[in-house]
């Protein structure tokens, strides 16, 4: 079973991401921000994936990848980001930052897991 931490600061955003994973065979771990995602992480979790948004309190998407490529057990870890802005309305778009996907809300789910399917594939995940 492929293991994935979302982390959105928005419950509801949280909520929907983990109903349509956990349906699709997915174990889902939730946090509200990058702290939050690296204390799990801390603690022992080894997710497939990370799948994050952008903009948050605390600590944002941005920095939240940037700590996870700074770690070697997680420098190659897929990061998807999450996103209401448009990638053309970014000066930076997610991609060109270094994230390995975008998800643009609101989060259809066909589009949710094809992502997640393709970005695992490429990193070479045998999860599932």
């Amino acid at each position: 079973m492929p293991v994935a931490l979302v982390v959105d600061d928005d419950m509801l955003n949280r909520i929907t991401v983990n109903h349509m994973l956990s349906k699709a065979g997915y174990s889902v771990h939730l946090a509200a921000e990058g702290l939050a995602a690296l204390a799990l992480l801390n603690d022992g979790l080894e997710p497939d994936v990370v799948l994050t948004d952008i903009e948050m309190p605390v600590m944002n998407g941005r920095l939240l990848l940037s700590a996870l490529r700074q770690r070697d057990s997680q420098k190659h870890l897929p990061v998807i980001a999450l996103t209401a802005h448009s990638p053309s309305m970014e000066s930076a778009t997610p991609l060109a930052e270094g994230f390995d996907a975008l998800v643009e809300k609101p989060i259809e789910k066909a589009e949710l897991l094809e992502t997640l399917s393709r970005v695992l594939s490429n990193k070479g995940c045998t999860c599932g």
